[in-house]
């Protein structure tokens, strides 16, 4: 069962930012397909997706303005914006009942394979597994929908994308993991993004 305080922390994030919130739900979702292919327990399926849910929970700290603005950031905006997995997961420690688990994927989706992400970076088999899974999901997300600061790109030009980034930004088992159940996240996608097609 979905902890009633997370609940509440997601209820906060959607009044803010709509878009954020439905991202948050997108990644979440494909994030049950992997832990459903991965035959991962109750519990492990729990953690993976809860933390996807979660994993932008930060940017209820950071001002909406830097949310929402258009062209580039200067240095210290990007300094700003880096801070938010970390705010987001200082915010959960302090309920006392949010599992670690779940905290890790908050703290460390952006961190990379390749130990150039932030905000601590990690490298390879020292990011927590759940996070590396996040990583690849919420990039795809993201790659796909329509945002202030890039073009949308097509599923397959963002698949394409993430098999380059294997090995550089993600991890690559992962990655080949997520291609391999691309039809079924693509559809998903596109039931979420674009309801009226279906």
């Amino acid at each position: 069962m979905t902890s009633l305080l997370m609940l509440e922390a997601m209820n906060k994030l959607k009044k803010k930012d709509r878009e954020i919130y439905n991202h948050s739900l997108r990644v979440a979702e494909i994030a049950e397909m992997i832990a459903s292919h991965l035959h991962l327990d109750g519990k492990q399926t729990y953690q993976l997706v809860n933390g996807c849910w979660l994993h932008d929970i930060g940017k209820l700290l950071i001002p909406i303005q830097f949310m929402k603005k258009t062209g580039s950031f200067s240095p210290i905006e990007r300094e700003i914006l880096k801070r938010y997995p970390t705010l987001g997961a200082e915010s959960l420690r302090a309920l006392n009942k949010i599992d670690g688990h779940i905290i890790d994927i908050v703290e460390l989706h952006h961190e990379r394979w390749d130990g150039q992400g932030f905000p601590y970076g990690l490298r390879g088999q020292d990011i927590p597994v759940f996070a590396r899974i996040c990583a690849i999901v919420d990039s795809f997300d993201n790659m796909v929908k329509i945002l202030p600061y890039h073009k949308k790109l097509s599923s397959r030009v963002a698949k394409e994308q993430l098999l380059m980034d294997a090995g550089t930004l993600f991890d690559p088992y992962y990655v080949h993991i997520f291609i391999s159940l691309f039809d079924l996240i693509d559809q998903q996608l596109i039931n979420q993004l674009h309801p009226n097609i279906c």
